[in-house]
């Protein structure tokens, strides 16, 4: 035992963390009979069900996510431990990754908080966000599971230019579960987003690995395979025609605007703990870069800002519009009237979203390995958040429709913490994430035990 310490000296952070996993997703989880997942039982259950005939007419004419539906239906057909095991599995993957890519920024000797960090990183999503696209099995097979998969087709090409040793098995991995990564939009166009991405950076050092790179092929198929499918497209006109009259006259700079006030909702008003950390962390890190008082009083004015946008502002609009500002947002889009409070949210949430690219600028111009690490998983974020605005059921879908958002987000932090110096501040946010994360798995203990219909929005 003292052997294995020694070589790895935070196993039993990691040992404490995948018990936990474990715990919560072989006892807790379930299937939840009265939704979507009751709907595909009874489907199964159908006499004559043909796998293939199923979805080849869901392909036609519902979705194109052929590849996630056959493994749901798959998994559907064997004990739900299997489905359990997988999600335990990519859970205690995200933690692996998130812990290698901070661990490379490590230069003050904090592995052990990093580990800390990367193991309460999964329950510092926000609990909607995590129920509905984790915890929920058919939720599961339309976020956490393309979104697991598409770390594993990542791991090779952001290792290599990180110049992280990537193990083979992920490397050999990656090819085939590119497939998979590929079989839901958001994680799709990530995914080749990523890739191409990642091997220009490699092209521009000239240290291009072959190998990291090969994902590519099979995620460029999939997504090919995937966006154009007669069946995701009839059914967007569908749901707008149901739900969303309005959609079908936006244009595309409209759908920008409304995947983004989408994105802004639900970062500052409803996902408050993860960016307060984020922009407390931010802050802390430009203070670390920089000795100008000018500088270190503009990152002070960050989390301030933040905090009153969050907080304040969301009280405010309430007060005076009678509205929260996620009820007022959607009300505004479906009817495709805007006023005053549209404008002025978007633009006090820009100006916020501004501050921090500045301050992501300023560490890149000390640190520019970790600035360009920190802002690429920031734009991805936002990129996949604002990617709703050009689907009919943005509304429909709920929160889970930011798992993506919040996962990268959360990632962002994990390595922010990374690169800042120790102090008592420093040991505070710890703490805070560490206590939250702990509060939220306890919460969804009994969320997920006691209801028949746990929480999800």
């Amino acid at each position: 035992m003292n052997k294995l310490k020694s070589k790895y000296p935070n196993i039993d952070i990691f040992a404490v963390a995948v018990s936990l996993l474990l715990f919560i997703w072989l006892f807790c989880s379930k299937l939840i009979i009265k939704m979507d997942d009751g709907h595909f039982m009874g489907i199964l259950a159908n006499e004559g069900f043909t796998l293939k005939e199923w979805l080849e007419y869901r392909y036609n004419n519902l979705s194109g996510r052929t590849i996630g539906e056959a493994l749901m239906m798959t998994f559907l057909q064997i004990h739900p431990i299997f489905w359990k095991l997988l999600s335990a599995s990519l859970f205690i993957y995200i933690i692996y990754f998130n812990y290698s890519i901070a661990s490379h920024f490590d230069v003050h000797d904090s592995k052990r908080q990093i580990a800390m960090l990367s193991s309460a990183s999964t329950f510092m999503i926000f609990v909607g966000v995590l129920n509905a696209g984790a915890f929920w099995y058919a939720g599961s097979f339309t976020f956490l599971i393309p979104c697991g998969f598409m770390l594993i087709t990542l791991t090779p090409s952001v290792f290599s230019v990180l110049g992280i040793k990537c193990p083979t098995a992920i490397k050999i991995l990656a090819v085939p579960f590119a497939l998979i990564a590929a079989s839901q939009e958001q994680a799709a166009v990530c995914t080749c987003a990523a890739l191409v991405f990642l091997f220009a950076v490699s092209a521009i050092r000239k240290k291009i690995s072959i190998t990291a790179y090969l994902p590519l092929i099979p995620a460029v198929f999939a997504t090919f395979h995937l966006l154009i499918s007669p069946g995701s497209k009839a059914r967007g006109v569908y749901e707008a025609a149901a739900s969303f009259p309005a959609f079908n006259g936006f244009g595309f700079v409209k759908k920008i605007f409304l995947g983004f006030y989408n994105y802004c909702t639900f970062t500052f008003f409803f996902s408050v703990f993860t960016v307060l950390v984020f922009t407390c962390l931010l802050s802390l890190l430009v203070c670390n870069c920089y000795s100008s008082k000018g500088i270190k009083k503009l990152a002070i004015i960050s989390p301030c800002a933040t905090a009153f946008v969050a907080l304040g502002y969301n009280l405010l609009h309430s007060l005076i519009v009678k509205e929260s500002v996620d009820v007022h947002f959607k009300k505004c889009f479906m009817n495709d009237t805007f006023d005053i409070w549209i404008y002025l949210t978007a633009a006090i949430c820009a100006a916020v979203i501004i501050l921090w690219a500045v301050m992501i600028i300023l560490i890149v111009r000390i640190r520019p390995e970790a600035g360009l690490t920190v802002g690429l998983i920031c734009c991805a974020a936002l990129g996949c958040a604002i990617m709703m605005g050009f689907s009919s059921s943005i509304f429909a879908s709920g929160k889970r429709v930011f798992f993506y958002s919040e996962l990268l987000m959360v990632m962002a932090c994990v390595v922010l913490f990374a690169n800042i110096k120790p102090s008592k501040l420093s040991k505070i946010i710890l703490g805070l994430c560490l206590a939250a994360a702990g509060a939220f798995y306890v919460f969804d203990i009994f969320n997920l035990s006691l209801f028949e219909i746990p929480v999800m929005n």
